[in-house]
């Protein structure tokens, strides 16, 4: 069963659709990356996936992207974390859900990683191409884990710095100091962002909140206690994204590491057999460590 479902964000309503069985099923909540939306840009064949092979699955659009209200465009790791909060909430209080799991690419990777840091009831972890960062940064000290924890629960969301709109890539002579400008991406947003029905627009804002400690992969990496499953292109180049960084996490919080070559996009591509080798293996390890053995 698929039905449209609708709930409180950070500040505005957030909108996706829930995947269920006819019986509670450990749940997999899912976010798209960085500008995208979360329906006619490969997520959803993500979750068309893990539904087929018998988990439920709640995917849905951040704020301000796709179907989900707010402002247009504006990319903020602190809202976003709040979205994948009252995600998890929505799900675990539906009868046909039994426990949660975490699954985030590029953007919405770092801020499920935060989260399964956060929150130690999250079941299993499953990041794509994660925006780790570009070091990974020293271990904590004096506390600074406990600070971005109670900052991501306290902090006022509308105070957050927006900055000028950018296209997110260049896709005509107009579209000037575009976020990203690798060709890839260019290709990718080309035809996925184009697609109709896909509600995607070629603009992002980035939004800032001024925290107490730095977002950094070594203080939040050793920090999720969950099974996790870490997908790193090797040949990784978009901004944010270093893959040493994100290996460093997945050996920092004890998870399992599939390496792949293709890029930030290349297991974005609909029916390609990198895809397909990655959904595999993000199959087998929900069923493995959320299934009990029969």
């Amino acid at each position: 069963m698929i039905n449209d479902v609708s709930f409180p964000g950070a500040a505005d309503t957030i909108r996706g659709r829930l995947y269920t069985h006819d019986e509670p099923r450990p749940a997999v909540v899912m976010a798209h990356g960085f500008s995208c939306t979360a329906f006619g840009m490969t997520a959803d064949i993500y979750a068309a996936a893990f539904h087929e092979a018998g988990f439920a699955v709640l995917l849905f659009d951040h704020e301000g992207f796709g179907v989900s209200d707010g402002p247009r465009g504006v990319i903020n790791r602190w809202m976003q974390l709040r979205g994948y909060e009252q995600a998890v909430a929505f799900a675990r209080a539906h009868p046909s859900v039994s426990t949660v799991a975490l699954w985030g690419d590029s953007f919405s990777g770092a801020v499920a990683i935060a989260l399964a840091a956060f929150d130690p009831s999250i079941a299993a972890l499953v990041v794509q191409v994660p925006a780790s960062g570009t070091t990974y940064g020293s271990p904590d000290e004096g506390g600074q884990f406990e600070a971005l924890r109670e900052f991501a629960r306290d902090a006022d969301i509308g105070a957050s710095r927006v900055g000028d709109p950018h296209p997110v890539v260049a896709l005509s002579p107009e579209d000037v100091e575009p976020l990203l400008t690798d060709p890839s991406a260019v290709a990718w947003f080309g035809e996925y962002g184009m697609r109709p029905g896909s509600t995607w627009r070629n603009e992002a804002r980035m939004g800032s909140l001024r925290a107490p400690a730095p977002f950094t992969m070594s203080i939040l990496a050793p920090r999720v206690a969950c099974p996790s499953l870490w997908v790193v292109a090797d040949d990784d180049v978009m901004p944010g994204a270093e893959p040493f960084v994100s290996r460093e996490a997945a050996a920092a919080a004890g998870g399992e590491l599939m390496r792949i070559e293709g890029g930030h996009f290349g297991l974005l591509w609909e029916e390609s057999p990198l895809l397909e080798r990655v959904v595999d293996a993000e199959v087998e390890f929900l069923r493995r460590v959320l299934l009990p053995a029969r």
